[in-house]
């Protein structure tokens, strides 16, 4: 068995990329991440994955929340979704799906264990974001930082995720 050790140089990777390098020195790469999600629920409007010099990163999943009332029933759910109705019930099926996304990573720094649903329709206009991923994460340092400090306080339209198995890293 080889152990192979993945080393990239972030200095030389085209401007606009979204990668992040952890506090280890990983670079995570969450581009198939998300696109794995969003292809599993049609549900997710948006995500943003944050998690410079942190231990992990941390998914911001931003659901299309007209869909809680009027399900698009075009798109027929996955074997065993369901269509949520609210943000608590998108959480814990969301929880499933990290779990089957980050089984199909084969780059294991790019698995996305954590995350956060935010219900939040005043950052979009026609599906796509008004505000940068910048501008998104720092409107929502605070909660950002909380769930990092391991504070995961209720608040209304929000839902944590820990998608971490026991024996996944």
């Amino acid at each position: 068995m080889h152990n192979i050790n993945y080393t990239f140089d972030v200095n030389i990777l085209p401007p606009g990329d979204r990668i992040i390098r952890l506090i280890n020195g990983e670079i995570v790469d969450p581009e198939e991440f998300n696109n794995i999600m969003k292809l599993n629920c049609h549900y997710i409007q948006y995500i943003v994955v944050t998690g410079n010099d942190k231990y992990y990163p941390l998914a911001l999943i931003f659901p299309d929340s007209k869909l809680f009332t009027d399900p698009d029933y075009v798109v027929t759910p996955l074997e065993g979704c369901f269509c949520p109705r609210n943000t608590d019930e998108i959480g814990r099926c969301l929880t499933g799906c990290m779990r089957l996304v980050n089984s199909e990573l084969e780059y294991k720094p790019d698995r996305i264990q954590r995350g956060v649903i935010i219900n939040d329709e005043s950052l979009f206009a026609d599906g796509k974001p008004i505000i940068s991923d910048e501008e998104i994460v720092k409107k929502y340092q605070g909660l950002i930082d909380d769930i990092y400090q391991g504070k995961t306080l209720l608040i209304n339209d929000t839902y944590y995720i820990d998608s971490k198995q026991i024996g996944s890293v």
